[in-house]
């Protein structure tokens, strides 16, 4: 008898390390696509064992179990080996926005005391304030990605960003790709208590509106994509995700990055969101699942609404991080046939608490129902804690495996 398509995916979040996603679709569906990007595209296997190689030379250049390590990316590929690397090599990964000023990202360095930077190289010149401050930096390139016609006009956009049309290629600073290929080291097992062990640090503005640094665990990394496998009845193997949400963003992160391979899903990547980009990208490898921002959907209806094209692929639309208006998301179900979802979270929960319901009729306007495991209540928004009634409007406090180890 043929397994159910469910057969293999994980059972529970306990004791998992935040890299046991990737690891473990590696080894029950090695020879499934994980990622496309552009003309390239990686197995499980083949994405694994990159992690694996990019850890080991981790360690080589000294990142220790606890160590702060600088994530400075769009969604690119090496995204997803650097922080499933950085985490086989038990250190912390820093999540740094590209849309940062260089100010602010020194102050993020500064205070989790980073000390290595994986990043764009077209982002080089965010880091001029910390170049001091850090023992090495990894540079990243889309170029070695684009067909050879395109590579010109790369290096050109990075001449006139950055200021150069070379970056320093020293004892302090390397390319990661060239560095993953030439490691001859072994990874060396580290020990990782997940409940309590930091895996993630990010900025937000923080439920009191003044600037933090979220700190995540393992355990809250793995239960809150456990948490959306088990809201799909646990699919697996069976989607194609459009993965254009920032992923260094908690939301892109959690529901692509974590979500996706708790999934087993394939994840063709954009490193910016672009409407054109993104409505061919669609039609070009039928995507499944959709995770957005309403903006997004907006500018694709208004795309749409000009340029009809086929995207009757996708079974879910999922959108978070504003409120949906009901027009927009019943304009492009009309325009794809989806189910279209709204969903809520913060960084403080990893970051997804609620979703919609997604095997029954959309009710827009909502922000659907707790994940599994998460308790939720609504209280006085003064202070008390008698829970209110329908209708009255008040706090919501969540409480779930999901929810941060504290601030940085």
């Amino acid at each position: 008898m043929e397994p159910a398509p469910n057969a293999n995916a994980i059972e529970h979040y306990k004791g998992l390390p935040a890299y046991g996603l990737v690891r473990h679709a590696a080894e029950v569906i090695p020879h499934r696509m994980a990622v496309v990007y552009g003309e390239k595209s990686w197995t499980y296997e083949e994405l694994n064992f990159d992690i694996v190689r990019c850890a080991a030379m981790l360690q080589g250049y000294g990142v220790q179990p606890g160590d702060r390590v600088g994530v400075l990316l769009p969604n690119v590929p090496e995204f997803i080996v650097a922080v499933n690397a950085i985490w086989r090599a038990g250190a912390i990964v820093v999540a740094l926005s590209p849309l940062s000023a260089a100010n602010e990202i020194d102050k993020l360095v500064d205070e989790t005391e980073c000390r290595v930077i994986i990043t764009l190289d077209m982002l080089a010149h965010l880091l001029a304030p910390s170049h001091e401050k850090l023992d090495h930096t990894f540079y990243v390139s889309i170029r070695e990605h684009l067909p050879a016609f395109k590579q010109l006009g790369y290096l050109w956009m990075r001449q006139q960003r950055v200021g150069t049309w070379s970056l320093p290629s020293d004892t302090a600073h390397h390319w990661l790709r060239e560095e993953i290929a030439i490691t001859r080291r072994e990874w060396r097992s580290v020990p990782i208590a997940p409940q309590t062990d930091a895996a993630y640090i990010l900025p937000t503005g923080g439920t009191t509106g003044a600037p933090k640094a979220v700190t995540l665990s393992h355990e809250n990394m793995v239960a809150n994509a456990w948490q959306q496998l088990m809201w799909t009845d646990r699919r697996f193997a069976e989607d194609t995700m459009l993965a254009v949400l920032p992923f260094f963003h908690s939301y892109g992160v959690s529901a692509m990055v974590m979500g996706g391979a708790a999934m087993g899903a394939t994840l063709v990547l954009h490193h910016r969101f672009n409407v054109r980009q993104a409505i061919a990208l669609m039609v070009q490898h039928r995507p499944t699942v959709l995770h957005a921002v309403p903006a997004m959907l907006s500018a694709m209806n208004d795309r749409l609404n000009e340029y009809p094209s086929d995207l009757s692929s996708l079974k879910w639309v999922i959108s978070g991080g504003a409120p949906l208006d009901a027009q927009i998301a019943e304009t492009f179900s009309q325009h794809s046939d989806a189910l279209v979802v709204e969903g809520f979270g913060l960084s403080e929960a990893s970051p997804v608490t609620h979703v919609g319901d997604l095997f029954d009729e959309p009710c827009y306007g909502t922000i659907g129902l707790p994940l599994p495991e998460t308790q939720c209540r609504i209280v006085d928004e003064h202070g008390g804690l008698d829970d209110l009634g329908c209708g009255v409007v008040g706090e919501m406090i969540v409480r779930g495996p999901q929810v941060m180890l504290g601030y940085w």
